[in-house]
């Protein structure tokens, strides 16, 4: 399992005694059944603020902005400002879903693959952007004379302490089970979507509600596939 440009298990700064951040293990864990796409922290009237909380903010800003800095570093390049085919290419962190090195996309001929990494998902409700940790998915199969916008479905969750016990209290180095905090913002990917395709799917990738879709690239007659900034891959 990768997490670049992060390691496995990578620490963060407030992941040790006494601030127990809870990050480190929703962003990086090995143990993928801890793996959390939390985006955000959901204050609740009346409950009491965690320092843990605060903290898992501040860590959840230095990593989202490593993974900007690092997505402008792997995308703006001399091959991909200056195209061959003359097509005009525009920078990454486009609306949809941006990878964070465009090898996270792999194509062979109309069989596409996504790699486990880090992706930019756009959610279509608000229009803020949110990166997230992708796993392993099935391979796509593109059918031969095909045209249309493919990407991914997206959703969002709050969720609290009875989906997830580590958000329980763990001021003393371990669970509260009588102190119950915030709850979290998740955002995740529900599989392949596409739009546009005459037949409204393509090997399981499903028609969308546009409210619930984040493009990833286009594909014309099967033969020319461009991610949504431009750039043939």
């Amino acid at each position: 399992m990768s997490f670049t440009p992060f390691d496995e298990n990578q620490n963060l700064p407030f992941t040790e005694s006494p601030y127990y951040s809870r990050l480190f293990s929703e962003y990086f864990s090995s143990n993928a059944s801890l793996l959390r796409n939390y985006v955000g922290v959901a204050f609740k009237p009346g409950y009491a603020l965690q320092a843990s909380e605060l903290n898992e903010i501040q860590e959840m800003m230095y990593v989202h902005s490593t993974l900007t800095n690092t997505m402008i570093f792997n995308w703006i390049n001399s091959t991909i400002m200056n195209p061959p085919d003359g097509i005009q290419v525009n920078g990454p962190g486009w609306d949809g879903v941006t990878p964070l090195s465009p090898d996270l996309i792999q194509r062979n001929n109309n069989q596409i693959s996504v790699n486990a990494g880090w992706y930019l998902v756009q959610e279509p409700e608000t229009n803020l952007k949110h990166w997230i940790y992708i796993p392993l998915l099935a391979p796509l199969n593109v059918p031969a004379n095909s045209t249309g916008t493919v990407g991914f479905g997206i959703t969002n969750l709050k969720l609290g302490v009875n989906a997830d016990p580590n958000l329980y209290d763990n001021s003393s180095g371990d669970k509260d089970f009588n102190a119950e905090g915030a709850d979290r913002y998740l955002l995740a990917v529900t599989g392949w979507a596409a739009n546009g395709f005459t037949d409204g799917t393509i090997n399981g990738g499903t028609q969308q509600n546009l409210d619930e879709f984040a493009p990833l690239f286009t594909v014309d007659s099967s033969t020319t596939y461009r991610f949504m900034n431009g750039l043939l891959f």
